[in-house]
């Protein structure tokens, strides 16, 4: 039998979590932008 419909479920921590990537992200920059401009450390 063909599979005919496939569900794909996002994890919620991931979701949760994602504030403090970009928090993190955003402080590291900040750290750094003595020695590198954001865009060439993204």
């Amino acid at each position: 039998m063909p599979i005919t419909v496939l569900g794909l479920d996002a994890d919620d921590t991931l979701w949760h979590n994602e504030t403090f990537y970009q928090l993190t992200r955003q402080r590291f920059s900040e750290l750094l932008a003595d020695f590198v401009d954001a865009q060439t450390l993204e």
